[in-house]
Formats: structure tokens, C-alpha cells, sequence
């Protein structure tokens, strides 16, 4: 993050006058230009908190939609040994190295100025944004469940997962708080001066934390749900949601949130094209507004589809596609879509239970192992899947 920065040359900053040299040499870093304006408006803080600001502004300025622990981690190292020590030599900053607090020195108007102009300068030369479709990946891999001998037994494996997400920015931001609102995270408020907005967001995890744009967040709000052949719409956003929130418990009333979950696993068997793909929609009259999706899956010649539900509607027979009708508690109970082929790095699932009519709580996994167990219990418990 901060050493992914070239350094600024010194023709970068413009000069002034009556401002000491050695202070306006040290601020031609982009790094220490974040750091100079947050401590100029923040005051003293701790070097964590320091570093998540940081990798957050530089994130979004290069161009980014996620960074990763391993990026801010060192990030740290670098304020720490480098950016901090030139600073505080210099009278911006005041580091204590000992208990890694950081506070503003004496900090010149003209040396904000100065930095302000440079950073509007380098904004109107953005980096432009890069896309990212792979998963976030956090410090550890969640522990694979064992032999699994219900849908409930995942859900129960990940009910204790705790998640805060902190939303860095110069106000608070409704749209990105909207979809956590039944969700089993908590929300955390900090503020952000208005010179480095628009802001980010730090996702903390038992396994792990990252950085994400606040859109990412936002996008929970208006998934997309068009079909995975639809070339023109843009899943990049939805997808670094489901990233950082994978292996957590959620709940929704919105049955859209379970439909673009869907698509997206559904989006990676169309673009794969092999392996298997299961999915139960708790009654086969909902399935009939999926027919034509799941009639064109069923097309690809290495994929194999089956769909689950109660037989409240018999939809018309497809070569492509198995139909298990099922009058049981669980198919009727849960919805779910898991999909694997014989790699890693496309398995994953969704399953979802109806606790009460229209509220739904589940989960969404990309653990490979886990993903063939469910696909293993699937077709042992219903052995139709095998006609």
C-alpha cells in the first residue's frame, strides 16, 4: 500500500515561501501526505488505527476496491521504520516509539497548502479503477466441517462467527449501513476528515481483517440479478461483498439478496461450464420462474443440474436438467445452490433456512472441502439426483 507509492520527485511539490526546506522535503511521499492531513485534523491516535487510514486513502486513490491484511501489515512496518521517523524529524509529527503513538507536531498552513494542491494534482491523474473478481483472501482458511448430515449442521458450524465492519468517513453513511442492519455484524463509526474522503470501510474477522471501498458495501443493497449470460453487467462490486462476508452467518427478509447470491454462484458454473450444480428453491413453483436458466446451464455438455424442491408444481421434463420432487421438512425449508468442478477455485455454496415466513438465515462459502460434503450429502440423501 504505502510502498506501492513511487516516490514524488522533488519538482512534484510546489515551493513556498517561508516554509522550513527539511519540512517540505518530507512530505513529498504520498504516505506522508495522508498522514500530515489526518494528524492535522485527528490529532494523537495509534499506529493501527494510523496504518488503516492510510491503506484505506491509498486504496481508493490507486484505484483499488480491496486490500488485504498482509498489505496494511506492511504498511505498519513502513510508518513505523520509515514515514514516521523522517516526519517527526522534520516537526510534522510526534512519534513515540515505544508506545507507537502518533500525534501532529507544529504543522504550518502553508505546508497543508502545499499538500493539498499536490494531492488535487496527483487526483486528476488517477490510476484508473482495477476490477478484481478473486475473492479477498483473509489470514487463515476457515476449518472445513466434518461428514455432513443435514443442511442445519452448517449453519450451526458458523453461528458463533463474529464480524465488525468500521466505516471510515466524513460522515456517517446510511446506504452502507443499510444492509447490515439484519445482518450478524457489528457497525462501528469513525470519522474521516473531509480532505480524504469519500471514505472505506475495514471488515475485521477471527481470521483476519481487509479493506474494501464503501460501494462494496452499498452494493448488498441493489444486487445484481440478471442472468449469468448477461455480459454487460458488472457482478465485480457483489462479488468482493460476497468475498469479505464469506463463511459468515447473515439474515434477510429480501429474497432478491438470495437470488443475486444465487447468480453468482450460478454465473461461475456458466462461465466454467463443468462440474455439478444443485440447487433447491424449498418448492418447485418457485423454480418455474428459473426454468429457462436452468434448461441453459443444463446445456453446457460438462455440467450436470439438479433442482430440489417440493412438488407443488410439475414443471415440464428437460433433458438437461434432473428434477427431485421432494415432500420433506428440509427441501422445503431451505434454499440453497452448490456448485463444484474439479478444482479448488470455483466451489461454492449457499445455503439458507426460512426461520420464519420471508426471514431467512445462512451462509455462503467458497471452502472446497465443505462444498464436497454438501455435495456428497445432497446426493446420498436424495439418490434421485443420480437418475
Amino acid at each position: 500500500m504505502g510502498g506501492e507509492h513511487d516516490r514524488c520527485s522533488d519538482q512534484d511539490v510546489p515551493g513556498s515561501d517561508g516554509v522550513d526546506e527539511a519540512a517540505i522535503q518530507s512530505i513529498t511521499h504520498p504516505t506522508r501526505q495522508i498522514v500530515v492531513r489526518y494528524l492535522s485534523a485527528t490529532g494523537a491516535v495509534g499506529l493501527d488505527r494510523l496504518a488503516l487510514v492510510v491503506a484505506g486513502v491509498s486504496m481508493r486513490e490507486r484505484g483499488k476496491q480491496v486490500a488485504t491484511a498482509a498489505g496494511y501489515r506492511r504498511l505498519r512496518t513502513e510508518l513505523h521504520h520509515v514515514h514516521l521517523p523522517h516526519l517527526d524529524s522534520a516537526g510534522l509529527v510526534e512519534y513515540d516509539t515505544d508506545t507507537h503513538r502518533v500525534g501532529a507536531g507544529s504543522i504550518p498552513t502553508a505546508i497543508l497548502d502545499l499538500i493539498d494542491e499536490t494531492r488535487a494534482r496527483e487526483r486528476s491523474q488517477q490510476h484508473p479503477e482495477t476490477a478484481d473478481d478473486r475473492p479477498v483472501q483473509f489470514d487463515t482458511e476457515p476449518d472445513a466441517i466434518g461428514r455432513i448430515s443435514s443442511l442445519q449442521e452448517l449453519l450451526t458450524a458458523v453461528e458463533r462467527a463474529r464480524t465488525t465492519v468500521r466505516l471510515f468517513s466524513p460522515e456517517p453513511d446510511e446506504d452502507a449501513l443499510a444492509g447490515f442492519i439484519t445482518r450478524n455484524v457489528r457497525v462501528e463509526y469513525e470519522p474521516l476528515p473531509s480532505s480524504l474522503a469519500p471514505g472505506f470501510a475495514v471488515v475485521e474477522r477471527d481470521d483476519g481483517l481487509a479493506l474494501c471501498r464503501l460501494d462494496i458495501l452499498t452494493s448488498v443493497n441493489a444486487p445484481p440479478t440478471d442472468p449469468p449470460w448477461d455480459e454487460e453487467i458488472d457482478r465485480t462490486a457483489y462479488r468482493q461483498f460476497l468475498g469479505l462476508f464469506r463463511d459468515r452467518p447473515f439474515a434477510t427478509t429480501d429474497r432478491k439478496q438470495l437470488l443475486a447470491t444465487s447468480r453468482e454462484i450460478e454465473d461461475r458454473a456458466w462461465r466454467t461450464g463443468r462440474g455439478e450444480i444443485h440447487a433447491g428453491f424449498q418448492s418447485l413453483s418457485v423454480f418455474r420462474t428459473q426454468r429457462r436458466l436452468y434448461r441453459r446451464l443444463g446445456e453446457k455438455p460438462g455440467l450436470d443440474v439438479h433442482v430440489y424442491g417440493r412438488p407443488d408444481w410439475t414443471p415440464p421434463a428437460v433433458d438437461s436438467v434432473t428434477t427431485i420432487a421432494i415432500d420433506n421438512q428440509e427441501i422445503g425449508e431451505f434454499w440453497f445452490v452448490v456448485y463444484r468442478d474439479a478444482t479448488d477455485t470455483t466451489a461454492t455454496a449457499l445455503v439458507a433456512e426460512e426461520r420464519q415466513p420471508d426471514e431467512y438465515y445462512g451462509v455462503w462459502t467458497y471452502d472446497a472441502e465443505t462444498v464436497d460434503r454438501l455435495t456428497t450429502y445432497l446426493r446420498e440423501s436424495y439418490p434421485a439426483a443420480e437418475e
